[in-house]
């Protein structure tokens, strides 16, 4: 037994396969008369630049309602709605009264 045996096959060989597709044929003049790759490029650019003014504008609209919520006179009433829930729904040993409570404390959420 040689000395290099102790250091082979001591663990599984791990391979990583990669294709490539390369256009054939009349593949490539189609996807170059109709610029497809092009028009992707584009898209792609265009999606990264509308996410953030979507992101930027859902997250002024989601603190905008906050704020709006926040001043309303049912403010006070329902964060003791949603206290009274939470009591409800991590008491254990539930009873059939408890659990009426609740689903009228969600109807009226």
């Amino acid at each position: 037994m040689n000395k290099i045996d102790n250091f082979t096959n001591q663990y599984s060989l791990s391979k990583t396969l990669r294709f490539k597709l390369i256009p054939v044929g009349e593949t490539l003049e189609r996807f170059n008369m109709k610029k497809l790759l092009e028009e992707d490029e584009h898209r792609a650019e265009s999606y990264s630049k509308v996410k953030k003014l979507m992101d930027d504008y859902h997250r002024e609209f989601i603190e905008q309602s906050f704020r709006n919520f926040e001043k309303s006179e049912n403010f006070g009433n329902f964060a003791d709605v949603v206290k009274d829930y939470s009591n409800l729904y991590y008491k254990t040993g539930k009873d059939k009264n408890d659990k009426n409570e609740m689903k009228k404390t969600e109807e009226s959420m």
